[in-house]
């Protein structure tokens, strides 16, 4: 660097002297008279402070626009009085954007009703009048005060319509007033035309109405289509049907192409106006006409296309040959292979309607060649619209036909350059592929011996994903859908081409995507029939993400433990999930600790008593400790979440269920759809030397886990307190697992032996191991050691199994309807009093 550069940066970064006062590098400090004009005393209410800010800085009028409506919903008309005079100064000197703000407040005030309809008109009604009376208005604050008064004329008295609103659309409408003058004539009619009445539209302003619909302007036609349907609607049946009827046929024949879409439109909102003897001898022939004529009058395209689905659906009944309906189709299939993009689009978005008048059995002769054709389109949006369309045709076709004529069209879809199509098409691929299947019976079949289709479609979807890259949205999309494969696929496809997939989500995707890829992991494993599927499945889930190295991945377990609970029985999770969900409440990261708060007001929900009271104390152990945690997050996240623990209800023998005051309820629907769930189960269980095994590696790990955390994190070893404890500087030690040997014969624990988890029985026909031992009577309270591993307080058990930390006595007298629910207290083991 040479001095000279060296001296330059010097002097750029240089102090000012202190003289200047203004200036510290390049920022410039606020002055005293600026900071005491942009200062708001505290003192003053909500009205004044509004007030204030409306006659402040910019922002400051922003944020009491933004505030306006919930200011007039809290204080009323004083509040809007107090503020009229600032808000009248504001509106003539914020920009076009601000205006808009206020006027978008002002018809959220008249939507809501925060006003009367009396205060409206006096209050908000003379601003709405004084700027539709301006004579060159910009375009986005006058379309916004028309807006407003379209929300606001419900709301009006049909005296204050006539006497300033009618008045002013009659003038407006003048041949001699410029063209949008005409156009807020149009508006405004529309808008007042409910509250004035039949007999008073009809007398004073239905004929200048119409005589509008041939203005010389085509926005003014355009303005009187869209208002005539309203204007229909008050003159009655008759005439429509004998004036305003004829009024759009004209209209549909106008030499501007908007204005012929937009009669197109008014026809479509007139049809329930009409009878149907009206719908037969006009409009369908007049249809029938316009497709005729399509071919060489190409005007008439762009609004056949856009509402060619509707209309055709509408008046396919009043047809009467079915030549016509033919002549209507050949219309659509030209359309479809216009040059327009727009057109096609339009078309595109309108094939099933098309179909579905048409039928399957014409599909391949009519409309087979056109739906290629627009689903290898050029434009991208129309193939986004036709794949968004997909599942729908696939639904009225049938499997037959669908595996005949769209399987080339879908494998199109998937190669795909466009990822909006992608994304389109995934969205419905579950529904799409379903129905490729057909009914249950051929999807069982599919699913059990497999089918080329499905084979073909499976190396389909893995190129595909090999192709997204990092786009996550695609990804989401093709793992949310995935859960449904189970349903026609067979297990060997899921667990050789789709798991891998998911398993990808699962370690590299992000949370969204991890969420997503946890249930339908789930759903894979759920439907996994053979052992060393469901062994293999079970293991990794263990392996790579309860005891992974990354804490992301033990997070995601927190995620397929939720999947479990929502797809599996309430057994299957204790059996299989419970011990390694509550095992991490002894991770050494806060973020593992606070995710697992969220999961263990479920978790209570499955416990039922009296067969899963140890599993009850543990779960209010681990609570316990979650709200004495070092970390000030899991503590804070703990205490969030502890009334909604305590409010969920523990379910008891038979069906009932105890609150957290002692009341009992109904659980009856949550067993019966657990015995359908354990019934659908009964063939899914762990064989017991293979869960052994698990376990035992499991034990391993956790023993080396801690053995590290108590060698390279000695802060963390043995620190986690529970509720009213104070802190240990000794690690803890890890208790060995118990066998049957360490039990009396009358179910009391030796004093060599600590009470484990496993060693219970779980509710449901899933035990890997042996039966439980019976419990004790007396004052022993095994429930009242510590966990399987370390997961609850760590009591000293005296030599005849009598807890030296509480009064067992005591305890004993303690009912479960007694026992807080989200109390650390541990539960007495001998049975419940009632």
């Amino acid at each position: 660097m040479s001095m000279e550069h060296f001296n330059f940066l010097l002097a750029e970064f240089e102090p000012p002297p202190p003289e200047s006062g203004n200036e510290v590098g390049n920022i410039t400090l606020k002055a005293e008279d600026e900071i005491q004009r942009f200062s708001v005393d505290e003192s003053l209410s909500d009205t004044e402070r509004a007030a204030k800010f409306l006659s402040g800085h910019e922002m400051q009028q922003r944020v009491a626009i933004e505030y306006l409506p919930d200011l007039i919903e809290r204080h009323g008309r004083d509040a809007f009085v107090a503020i009229q005079q600032p808000l009248k100064s504001a509106l003539s000197s914020v920009d076009t954007d601000g205006k808009v703000e206020i006027v978008n407040a002002l018809a959220t005030i008249c939507r809501e009703r925060f006003l009367t309809g009396a205060d409206q008109a006096e209050l908000i009604l003379p601003m709405v009048v004084k700027n539709l009376r301006a004579k060159d208005p910009p375009a986005e604050s006058h379309d916004a005060w028309l807006t407003c008064l379209n929300t606001m004329a419900p709301n009006l008295q049909p005296g204050v319509l006539a006497k300033d609103l009618a008045e002013l659309a009659a003038a407006k409408s003048d041949v001699s007033q410029p063209v949008h003058a005409r156009v807020t004539s149009c508006r405004i009619l529309g808008a007042i035309a409910p509250g004035l009445g039949r007999e008073a539209l009809r007398s004073r302003y239905y004929r200048r109405a119409i005589e509008m619909c041939q203005d010389t302007d085509y926005q003014v036609r355009i303005a009187m289509c869209q208002e005539l349907p309203v204007l229909a609607s008050v003159i009655g049946r008759e005439e429509t049907q004998g004036t305003v009827l004829g009024e759009v046929f004209e209209l549909l024949n106008d030499e501007e192409v908007k204005v012929r879409n937009a009669a197109m439109a008014c026809l479509m909102q007139l049809f329930d106006l009409l009878p149907a003897e009206a719908c037969k001898d006009s409009i369908a022939p007049k249809f029938i006409e316009f497709c005729t004529r399509q071919e060489s009058d190409l005007k008439l395209s762009p609004g056949l296309a856009r509402f060619m689905g509707p209309l055709i659906t509408r008046l396919e009944p009043f047809m009467y040959t079915s030549h016509d309906l033919d002549a209507c189709v050949q219309c659509f299939c030209r359309m479809a292979s216009a040059d327009e993009d727009c057109i096609r689009r339009d078309c595109a978005n309108n094939f099933p309607a098309v179909l579905k008048v048409l039928g399957a059995k014409r599909y391949s002769s009519v409309l087979h060649n056109t739906f290629v054709l627009l689903a290898a389109d050029r434009d991208n949006r129309t193939r986004v619209k036709i794949a968004a369309q997909f599942h729908e045709v696939c639904k009225m076709l049938g499997r037959d036909r669908c595996l005949q004529f769209l399987k080339l069209p879908l494998m199109r879809f998937i190669k795909d350059d466009c990822v909006e199509v992608k994304q389109t098409l995934c969205a419905k691929l579950d529904i799409t592929l379903g129905c490729f299947a057909g009914s249950p019976e051929q999807q069982e079949e599919c699913r059990t011996n497999g089918s080329a289709f499905f084979s073909d479609i499976s190396q389909q979807l893995r190129e595909m994903e090999h192709g997204i890259g990092r786009n996550w949205r695609l990804q989401l999309m093709l793992v949310t859908v995935m859960a449904g494969f189970p349903s026609f696929f067979t297990p060997d496809q899921i667990r050789d081409v789709f798991m891998p997939i998911v398993l990808n989500g699962l370690q590299n995707g992000v949370p969204k995507v991890r969420s997503a890829a946890a249930d339908t992991a789930v759903a894979f494993f759920r439907s996994y029939r053979r052992t060393s599927q469901k062994v293999e499945a079970y293991s990794l889930f263990l392996r790579d993400f309860a005891r992974h190295r990354s804490f992301w991945h033990r997070i995601t377990f927190i995620e397929i433990a939720h999947s479990v609970i929502r797809r599996f029985s309430a057994a299957f999770f204790k059996l299989y999930f419970f011990d390694p969900v509550i095992d991490l409440l002894h991770d050494r990261v806060p973020n593992v600790r606070s995710e697992l708060c969220r999961i263990l007001p479920v978790v209570k929900s499955l416990i039922r008593l009296p067969e899963d009271v140890d599993k009850l104390e543990r779960v209010n152990n681990a609570v316990a400790n979650l709200i004495g945690d070092d970390d000030r997050v899991v503590a804070e996240t703990a205490r969030s979440l502890h009334d909604a623990f305590k409010r969920t209800p523990v379910r008891m023998g038979g069906s009932a269920t105890i609150n957290m005051n002692g009341t009992s309820g109904d659980s009856a629907n949550f067993d019966e759809l657990e015995q359908v769930k354990e019934d659908e189960e009964a063939e899914m269980c762990i064989p017991r030397e293979d869960f052994e095994r698990i376990k035992n590696e499991e034990l391993v790990a956790e023993r080396k886990k801690k053995a590290a955390t108590s060698t390279a994190w000695p802060s963390m070893s043995g620190n986690r307190r529970t509720l009213g404890a104070g802190k240990s500087s000794e690690p803890r030690a890890v208790p060995r697992r118990i066998s049957a040997d360490d039990c009396s014969p009358s179910g009391t624990l030796s004093s060599s032996a600590a009470p484990s988890a496993s060693s219970r029985t779980a509710s449901g026909g899933l035990q890997p191991g042996n039966a439980a031992p019976k419990r004790g009577t007396g004052s022993s309270r095994p429930g009242a050691a510590s966990s399987q591993h370390g997961n609850s307080r760590i009591s000293k058990m005296s030599p005849t199994g009598s807890s030296a930390s509480a009064s067992g006595s005591s305890m004993q007298r303690r009912t479960f309807s007694q026992v807080g629910v989200g109390s650390a207290m541990p539960l007495p083991m001998p049975g419940p009093t009632f």
